[in-house]
């Protein structure tokens, strides 16, 4: 007996992670292959395009080999139906004529270009241009470090043929096609994000041709086949459809079935990403967040740059373990319970400047409130109660803009949670007293690789759209976790406390 499979790719900021799905019996297979970021000067933040590549034959490897050791125990054979393909947004690598990569790839968290923000955000205000890219210029969107490259390579940038951004080069080295889509392109600030359409005057705005740029399809259509020379790796022997598939946000709402209003999602990874469907584009959005495509529609969304990356740092200078940071959440908290608020330290987590929920490019971290009675776990602890309150003040502002202020917040499942960040059981509580309300956690963590392979299935014609494949593979949620409303009320003092400690945090109200 054969069964139908699908593939899913997701390339992330750390590892790019490949996911076999069926559509009766889950996950089969998974595989993940890290790459490293490199920052040659600071600020910098680069990665190398083959390396995306070469994780993702190798994640292919072990994803398939898994998948069809299952099956073949079972006595059945795997058939690929359709590939999906997602990953990090804003990252992007520059191809000349001969589609041969030029340099390494500017990734979202690369900071060289923040002197270029002022001069970006008045040019875009002299050309009334705020309500058609809909986002607050930002060191990490693609056109500014794109300029940057322009004014400062000149003669690496003069060769560019064609911009893609990380999924689309992975699908160029599938399929041969050249080609990007709403979801990431209106991420670029190159983008008429309700026009849904690339800006025709990017030679008057920043001084270079939209030439460059990739013609665009929907996430969910065929953005070509995959190559001959690649039937060997994927074991098959025919052309198989590719989706063209969306930016990583995107994908993981597909995967959790969050296609249309009403639903908040929180993503737990290196960063933090709050974000919400919108059935209409508004005409402006409060600082702090970003508005994106989003499949048919459009997607609110706060990144929080310093969350996973900010705990790691911690854990490196203090020379702890996961394990450690979780123990001082749990002890910590509880035993200052009733004292001062003020008793610990406060952690600042902006290491690397920060999109929201404030937009402070400039931004630095910091522990504030040192005692010589400070002790290491009060470090732990104050730095993941930090990032947690950074989560906190994000969710509140993407909620100025999708619900109204009177709405009732405490219905069971309205915000869901899900990332690599769930597998902590403190990290996840601590974020729920914070928020003072139920969470719902799904199920799976790699939900970014499965709303990939929900895209191939319909670009192979396996579902008749978008919303029947979210009926079918959309993750189920896992738990729900309730908040300890004392520690709720303790929380709520601590970040008014730090607000007043650190005037330039918004950890919110």
């Amino acid at each position: 007996m054969t069964d139908s499979i699908l593939i899913g790719i997701d390339i992330g900021t750390s590892s790019v992670k490949v996911c076999v799905l069926q559509e009766d019996r889950g996950v089969l297979g998974e595989g993940q292959a890290s790459y490293v970021t490199v920052s040659p000067r600071p600020g910098w933040a680069e990665q190398d395009p083959e390396a995306w590549w070469k994780g993702t034959l190798e994640a292919l490897g072990e994803a398939l080999h898994k998948a069809r050791d299952g099956a073949g125990r079972s006595g059945r054979a795997l058939e690929i139906k359709g590939i999906g393909v997602t990953g990090q947004m804003h990252s992007f690598v520059l191809l000349d004529k001969n589609h041969q990569v030029l340099r390494p790839a500017v990734t979202w968290m690369d900071s060289r270009a923040k002197a270029l923000v002022p001069e970006v955000l008045g040019t875009l205000e002299r050309h009334g241009m705020e309500q058609r890219v809909m986002n607050a210029p930002a060191p990490g969107l693609t056109a500014l470090p794109l300029l940057w490259l322009a004014r400062t390579e000149p003669e690496v940038f003069s060769r560019a043929s064609v911009l893609l951004t990380a999924k689309d080069y992975i699908r160029f080295r599938l399929t041969g096609h050249l080609a990007s889509d709403p979801t990431d392109a209106s991420a670029t600030l190159l983008f008429d994000v309700p026009g849904r359409v690339w800006l025709e005057n990017l030679q008057e705005l920043f001084g270079f041709s939209g030439d460059i740029l990739p013609p665009l399809q929907d996430s969910w259509v065929q953005g070509g086949a995959l190559r001959e020379e690649l039937f060997s790796a994927f074991g098959v022997n025919r052309p198989v459809p590719v989706a063209q598939g969306c930016g990583d946000q995107q994908a993981a709402a597909l995967a959790t079935g969050m296609i249309s209003p009403g639903v908040i999602q929180m993503m737990l990874g290196t960063g933090g990403q709050i974000s919400s469907p919108l059935a209409r584009c508004p005409r402006t959005i409060p600082e702090g967040l970003n508005l994106f495509c989003h499949h048919r529609d459009w997607l609110v969304q706060g990144s929080v740059q310093n969350a996973g990356s900010a705990l790691a740092w911690v854990q490196g200078v203090l020379g702890a373990s996961w394990l450690e940071l979780e123990e001082a959440a749990r002890t910590v908290q509880a035993g200052r319970g009733g004292h001062d608020v003020a008793s610990l330290p406060f952690f600042v987590p902006y290491l690397t400047g920060e999109r929201s929920p404030v937009m402070a490019p400039e931004a630095t971290g910091s522990w504030r409130f040192l005692r010589q009675s400070t002790s290491r776990e009060d470090l732990l602890y104050a730095a993941l109660e930090g990032v947690v309150f950074s989560l906190t003040g994000a969710l509140a502002k993407v909620r100025e803009i999708v619900f109204e202020p009177s709405g009732d917040f405490s219905g069971e499942g309205r915000v869901r949670l899900g990332g690599g960040g769930t597998r902590s059981e403190a990290y996840v509580q601590l974020l729920c007293d914070s928020l003072g309300e139920p969470l719902t956690v799904l199920s799976e963590m790699n939900s970014t690789a499965r709303g990939a392979a929900l895209l191939g299935g319909v670009a192979a014609g396996c579902y008749s759209s978008l919303e029947e494949g979210v009926r079918v593979l959309a993750i189920k949620p896992e738990r729900v976790v309730y908040p300890r409303l004392s520690r709720t009320d303790w929380l709520r003092e601590r970040r008014e406390a730090g607000k007043r400690i650190a005037p330039e945090w918004h950890p919110g109200s």
